[in-house]
């Protein structure tokens, strides 16, 4: 039996290529069957970085296993043929065209912003920072915060809430009750329960960002660092004069007072190299770093959000969004809107 079962594994083949029938299935994939493509990719791909190492291991061992070999052809296969189907999902709208035009942004990256990204819930591209976290002034109260805050506000820890509540409740919590209510506990039938003090509690407390949207965004400014120095590169370009801007501001104390603030609200160790930036009124690298990225990704997801804006309505967004929140002094237009005829 064992040997049997032996001969089936050695025997198996890679797996079948996609038809053009499946690729124009693709064609017609829900949002939230893209994003389970896209969660499934990148654990196919974190299995094959895993297998290539064992892989080379072995090699230079010169004890490579047939098995693994085959296994890490088949991750390899998976891996592929989800991004190709990607690829055609991402080419049905003109602004998955123009995601993919950009240096740093394959077919992955651009249906992820296609699969989260509702342009008609999105007027402006300041409701896309705060999906994807990237907004500083949003924050994640936690339970016990959520009931400071409704107790502070209302008079009153228990008893039913009204709509009048929720919006006074949000407006102290800088939110939208839109975005409250959305968050909105449910019972195990999946209907919403009843609108009470803990309800609204349990709402206020949860993350209020989509947090695989979130991961997605660190991939794309991840990206952007990796291919900076590639011919074409238009945010890798960003980052860096970003990070050049950042660090002269830290090296002028300009950031004193956040070093300030974090080392009397958290608790960092006194050993730590963190610790002694802060203590000499500066932000560690790590910090200035992710500066430099969130700006570089921020400008991106606001050409994004102009472009998908300018595809549904046939008009430029309200705002001057870049002036009123990137600090920039002109106007800085989207690159390679030429790809899709805008």
């Amino acid at each position: 039996m064992e040997r049997e079962r032996e001969n089936e594994i050695l025997g198996m083949e890679p797996l079948a290529k996609l038809t053009q029938e499946l690729l124009r299935a693709a064609l017609n994939l829900q949002p939230k069957e893209v994003r389970h493509l896209i969660d499934s990719y990148y654990q196919i791909q974190g299995h094959r970085i895993r297998l290539e190492n064992q892989l080379r291991a072995a090699t230079n061992l010169n004890e490579l296993n047939p098995f693994i070999n085959w296994l890490y052809k088949q991750q390899c296969g998976s891996e592929q043929r989800i991004k190709a189907v990607l690829d055609a999902y991402s080419s049905t709208r003109p602004e998955g065209k123009w995601a993919k035009s950009i240096t740093g942004i394959g077919p992955v990256l651009a249906s992820g912003l296609l699969a989260y990204i509702e342009i008609e819930k999105a007027p402006t591209v300041g409701h896309i920072w705060r999906f994807a976290g990237l907004d500083p002034t949003l924050r994640w109260f936690g339970g016990d915060e959520a009931k400071r805050i409704i107790s502070e506000t209302l008079g009153r820890t228990t008893g039913p809430v009204t709509d009048d509540d929720i919006r006074v409740v949000a407006m102290v919590a800088e939110r939208t009750p839109e975005s409250i209510l959305r968050l909105w506990p449910i019972d195990k039938d999946g209907n919403l329960k009843p609108k009470t003090v803990a309800s609204l509690a349990a709402a206020l407390a949860k993350r209020p960002w989509n947090h695989r949207f979130k991961v997605l965004c660190w991939r794309i400014g991840t990206s952007f660092v990796r291919q900076r120095h590639r011919v074409g590169d238009f945010y890798g370009r960003i980052y860096e004069a970003r990070k050049e801007l950042e660090t002269r501001r830290n090296e002028a104390g300009e950031y004193a007072a956040q070093a300030a603030e974090i080392l009397r609200t958290r608790k960092i160790g006194k050993t730590t190299e963190a610790y002694q930036y802060y203590k000499a009124g500066k932000l560690p690298p790590g910090q200035i770093e992710n500066r430099a990225r969130r700006y570089a990704v921020k400008l991106f997801l606001a050409h994004y959000h102009e472009v998908a804006y300018r595809v549904r309505y046939g008009a430029p967004p309200p705002k001057p969004y870049p002036l009123a929140h990137l600090e920039h002094t002109e106007y800085i237009m989207p690159p390679n809107l030429h790809v899709i005829g805008l």
